[in-house]
């Protein structure tokens, strides 16, 4: 039973803040719900944070391994470094891959 607590001449105002009035206390009541999604939002957002600063040091590291790789000739050594960029290269992309498959799962075969 809807009791109307606006006293309007025009009907379709005193509906329309009946109806502004019934969402607010339905708000209200899932204001708990709502509060916990927005706590596992921010959760998911805390741990999608810690995964790019991972990723951010894994290109830094790799970054400074390029650099040490000269521009003419290697020696034994700087092959040695080179081929653990490129397997540190292959790593980030492993890495990379792993998130982008956990944030956007590959859909359902048909």
């Amino acid at each position: 039973m809807r009791h109307h607590v606006f006293h309007y001449p025009d009907e379709e105002t005193a509906e329309r803040l009946c109806r502004i009035h019934e969402m607010l206390g339905t708000i209200l009541e899932n204001q708990g719900i709502l509060m916990s999604s927005f706590d596992d939002l921010k959760a998911a957002q805390d741990a999608t944070d810690a995964k790019v600063a991972t990723v951010k040091a894994d290109v830094e590291k790799l970054l400074g391994l390029l650099a040490a790789i000269p521009a003419a000739g290697m020696t034994p050594e700087q092959q040695a470094a080179l081929d653990a960029a490129v397997v540190h290269a292959g790593a980030i992309n492993d890495s990379l891959t792993a998130v982008d498959t956990t944030v956007n799962p590959p859909a359902p075969a048909a």
